[in-house]
């Protein structure tokens, strides 16, 4: 991933004021992403917790708040879970758990404050290792308790622990530190009275030189381990509430951990996990009462249903908070279009397919969130022109056909769709017969509560060749001091065809969508090097900004442009202020894709839908922040392989759809619950 050098991530001196006076006055918890991914584990493998032994968190900080949380395996074959992984053999080891070696990931944006990376890992039997036997029994000889761990500040008065990691998996930029043991004698030092000591003397940077080390959300900071005093793999964490003492100590009370953006299910001897039985975690303390957690780490939940239909390329999709349409190119060529149902459970019911005539390519988009219009716009086949055809989704999840608009503009080529910022209607972004791009906004004229008509309002357009493009409606476009203006319209994204270079664009929309103006275009660069650079794939959804302690500090949107280059995904946010003009804000530089197709999916949060450079279908979650930064909020791969792929989301009815182009050429929705959170 890559830093933006546009935002600071240092402390500021007025908060290192406020850490020495300040004190809580009630017992609050603290609500944390967990800190490992959906593709963390294999298949079928879980994290899970019970707390902690001895658990007892007291209201007033003090007593046991940590969790210790490992590894777990349903394994079909036996009917039971297992603490190893699939395939292990025996003399069974630790090196052989679930967990051992999992990665973890960043569950805050802040500050590494303490850390040690070079301790060794307990032998595959258990026992300590030769550098440290516990020989002594005065701590001299024995590994730190936590043993390799980080601590990591918050900007919010707390520190968030992660111990027990894997010898040399903390990345060395993350933990300079080179000593190769940590012994269990050195102290935590605090001076006030019912406040404890939070960093261990011998794992502070401070005390080493070196300034604390920004983190972000989502960035890799280690593996599970056996380092330190341990009785099996696993991560401990803590949270924890600070001030400093007079000598500059941290200082804390405890604080139990909720959890946001994941998902909880009771562990059943003998009872695998269901899709339908995972419940939402969002902000509550789990109830530790010998209760065993399974946990789901990303805010895409489970699966709840998938539906294979028939043969087809040029997939779309639109979503409402009921249902939505998908349509595709079918085998003869034709426009295949299938209304669809969401009951409670997630389960898919399908409607009869209508069938159009032939088409290159087909966009959807539906006129609110809670519409059950829809509008197809689609290229022709043939003369390539583009036309748009109205529907509405029926109770019974049929649908119902209104007047159709057909272009006379021959030679167009790709064809994308968005919602129109505050009218009725659709804007259509497409590859026009200059093989630039034009913007047209359409209105739609109602036919008592069914049957619309399209009505085309006005268009404008560029002036350069593309071979790609994205579009996305933008409701509150302002800078992040503008509190009172604000802009509306679409935002695209294009490749051009010259140079294969990324390009950002602003359309200005007027209320009533008569007028459509090209008011900015910028070309997208690296951040970090202020180079120009090439993409293969490009698409761009939008995101609100997110809260600061849950409180909004302003209302306002910021464009997420995903796009696919040859050293992988790079996810960019843009700035949109009061009067279109664009600027970039924040990059987060990711694995290699193929292709990508985006969704808002939260109010903060976007759906990346990407097929890997090996195929996959991989879709990945980005939260962004008060001031548009990026953060990683998680990652799931799914089996198999795929051929493209379009993403949809409702954030108000937590849904997300993937309708995915198989191998075998079957395309298939995939249906998920979500867990999205401005909280987070």
């Amino acid at each position: 991933m890559t830093f933006s050098t546009k935002r600071s991530h240092g402390i500021a001196p007025a908060l290192i004021a406020a850490l020495t006076v300040l004190a809580p006055l009630t017992a609050r918890a603290y609500e944390l992403k967990v800190p490992w991914r959906g593709d963390s584990l294999p298949q079928l493998s879980y994290m899970k917790t019970r707390g902690h032994i001895n658990y007892n968190c007291l209201a007033n900080g003090h007593g046991l708040c940590a969790l210790d949380i490992s590894g777990v395996r349903w394994d079909n074959a036996t009917n039971a879970y297992s603490s190893y992984k699939e395939g292990a053999t025996a003399p069974l080891g630790e090196y052989d758990k679930v967990d051992w070696g999992m990665p973890l990931y960043s569950p805050v944006e802040g500050e590494i404050i303490a850390c040690f990376r070079n301790l060794p890992d307990d032998n595959d039997d258990g026992s300590e290792p030769i550098a440290c036997p516990n020989l002594a029994g005065d701590g001299t000889d024995k590994c730190s308790d936590g043993g390799n761990h980080l601590v990591i500040r918050t900007f919010d008065n707390h520190t968030v622990t992660l111990a027990h990691l894997q010898q040399h998996s903390i990345p060395s930029d993350l933990c300079p530190i080179t000593d190769s043991l940590l012994f269990d004698d050195q102290p935590k030092y605090c001076n006030l009275p019912d406040w404890h000591g939070v960093l261990v003397e011998g794992a502070r940077l401070d005390h080493r030189g070196f300034a604390p080390i920004p983190v972000r959300k989502g960035d890799f900071v280690g593996r599970i381990g056996l380092s330190g005093r341990v009785t099996g793999t696993h991560l401990h964490m803590s949270a924890v509430e600070i001030t400093m003492d007079p000598d500059g100590n941290t200082c804390g009370l405890s604080r139990p951990i909720e959890f946001v953006e994941a998902w909880s299910q009771d562990q059943t001897p003998g009872v695998a996990p269901t899709a339908t039985n995972w419940d939402r975690l969002s902000g509550a303390v789990l109830p530790f009462n010998g209760t065993t957690y399974l946990l789901w780490p990303d805010p895409l939940g489970p699966k709840v249903d998938e539906l294979g239909m028939e043969y087809g390329t040029a997939p779309a999709l639109a979503l409402s908070t009921t249902g939505g349409v998908a349509a595709y190119r079918n085998q003869a060529g034709n426009l295949a279009v299938n209304a669809m149902l969401f009951d409670a459970s997630g389960n898919i019911t399908l409607g009869t397919p209508e069938e159009e005539g032939a088409i290159g390519d087909v966009a959807l988009s539906t006129l609110s969130d809670s519409s059950r219009h829809v509008i197809a716009a689609v290229q022709t086949g043939g003369t390539a022109k583009l036309k748009l055809i109205p529907y509405f989704v029926t109770t019974t999840a049929g649908l119902v056909r209104g007047v159709s608009r057909t272009e006379s503009t021959t030679g167009i080529g790709q064809v994308e769709a968005t919602e129109p910022p505050s009218h009725d209607g659709i804007v259509v972004a497409i590859q026009n017969g200059t093989n630039a791009m034009s913007v047209i906004s359409y209105g739609a004229t109602f036919t008592g509560t069914e049957e619309i008509t399209v009505n085309r309002l006005a268009s404008a357009a560029s002036a350069t060749a593309i071979s790609d493009l994205g579009v996305a409606t933008v409701t509150v476009g302002r800078g992040p001091n503008e509190w009172f203006d604000s802009w509306q319209g679409v935002v695209t994204v294009e490749r051009r065809s010259s140079d294969n270079t990324l390009w950002v664009r602003s359309w200005q929309i007027d209320s009533t969508g008569s007028t459509v103006t090209l008011v900015d275009s910028e070309q997208a660069r690296d951040i970090n090097t202020d180079a120009a650079f090439t993409v293969s794939d490009v698409d761009v959804s939008v995101a609100r900004t997110g809260s600061e302690g849950g409180v909004s500090l302003l209302s306002r949107e910021v464009a997420v442009v995903s796009a696919a280059t040859s050293s992988g995904l790079r996810v960019q946010t843009w700035q949109i202020t009061s009067t279109g003009q664009l600027s970039a804000i924040d990059q987060w530089d990711a694995e290699g894709v193929a292709e990508v197709s985006s969704a808002r999916v939260g109010a903060s949060d976007t759906l990346i839908g990407a097929r890997t450079s090996g195929g996959s279908l991989r879709m990945i979650s980005f939260h962004v922040g008060p001031d548009g930064e990026l953060g990683r909020a998680g990652t799931r791969t799914t089996a198999g392989s795929i051929l493209g792929l379009e993403v949809d989301g409702v954030d108000s009815a937590q849904n997300a759809m993937v309708l995915a182009l198989c191998p075998t050429s079957e395309v298939t929705l995939n249906h998920y619950f979500t867990n999205y959170s401005s909280l987070y």
